[in-house]
């Protein structure tokens, strides 16, 4: 009797303790992450002030991380669960072993950023041995350097580099004469225009491939928080469909974020993205992937072995194209 007393007590205890897992699991808090200020983050801050991830099922908290490469560390290290990130942090972190992270979406598969410079440097030819200013390496606004100079035909060598910040940061260094130009993105890029700095080159209309702004995760999140995942993705999408449709809500989200209060500025920032960055399925795509792969495998020939096809995951994307809810969005 004692026995089937003991088996039956434990049975229940068993039970409680799985409902209580259970009812944990539901109840996460998903912890997200924009890591720059740029008009590519507005989905993630859309999604935030138009309660879109409560009303997809999802309990999150956003938060500022400064820049990808930090954003990466703490998605790995389990600090965060799901953060919009760039190609060049995920492709370095994957060259250092690290198999876990996996993008599943890619927001923009070109580089969305110009390079700027002062108004007496109107050439190419103008550039070189000048002073250009762009983001620390290992950044995708180092990178976006990088793939401009290759454009115009120079090596690194040809211009002095000042890894002086972001692009409000080296926006700030062009104002006060220290630098000869710099990586700027949208908005920032059109505050520069506004100022009088001159465009060189517009690196998304260069054609050349690159896997910049994405969203990334864990495999091992995944397998412990997938409908979490796949909610969170039903967000990002509406968020997009927002973006390209409700210029009102779109500009007050920007506002609030950039914190520009020119609304010219700001419409154009959200055209630039929404109609011409950002896809209403934003696939990750492999070509952008082996991209960023090639470029920094002259720099590091230990990632030349990594494998794209392993840092990709588009299946709750897929999901949500073949159960229509992508056409049921554009379709109001």
């Amino acid at each position: 009797v004692r026995v089937l007393v003991l088996f039956f007590l434990l049975f229940f205890i068993s039970l409680s303790g799985s409902s209580t897992g259970l009812a944990l699991a539901q109840n996460h808090k998903v912890r997200l992450a924009w890591v720059a200020v740029g008009g590519a983050m507005a989905p993630v801050w859309i999604a935030q002030e138009l309660n879109l991830y409560k009303k997809y099922g999802l309990d999150a908290e956003l938060v500022y991380v400064g820049g990808s490469t930090l954003a990466t560390r703490a998605l790995l290290t389990g600090d965060l669960d799901i953060t919009m990130n760039s190609g060049l942090s995920v492709v370095n972190a994957a060259g250092t072993g690290a198999s876990d992270i996996v993008l599943i979406a890619g927001i923009s598969n070109v580089l969305p950023f110009y390079l700027m410079a002062r108004s007496g440097l109107k050439t190419s030819s103008d550039v070189k041995g000048k002073v250009i200013a762009t983001d620390k390496p290992g950044t995708a606004t180092y990178h976006a350097l990088l793939v401009a100079l290759k454009h115009l035909n120079f090596s690194p060598g040809d211009v002095r580099i000042a890894p002086v910040g972001p692009p409000p940061t080296t926006l700030s260094t062009m104002e006060q004469g220290l630098v000869d130009g710099g990586i700027l993105s949208p908005p920032i890029s059109f505050r520069a225009e506004s100022l009088g700095f001159q465009n060189l080159v517009d690196i998304a209309a260069t054609g050349i491939y690159s896997q910049g702004v994405c969203i990334t995760t864990t495999r091992r999140f995944i397998r412990g928080h997938r409908e979490e995942v796949l909610n969170f993705t039903k967000a990002m999408v509406a968020a997009i469909n927002v973006y390209k449709k409700d210029s009102s809500a779109s500009l007050r989200v920007l506002e609030k974020y950039t914190r520009i209060r020119d609304r010219e500025i700001l419409e154009r920032t959200r055209r630039y993205y929404a109609e011409k960055i950002i896809p209403q399925l934003p696939y990750a795509t492999r070509e952008g992937l082996r991209a960023v792969v090639e470029d920094q495998a002259a720099i590091n020939p230990a990632i030349a072995a990594v494998k794209v096809d392993s840092l990709i995951d588009n299946s709750f994307l897929t999901e949500l194209e073949k159960s229509g809810f992508v056409q049921t969005l554009y379709k109001r």
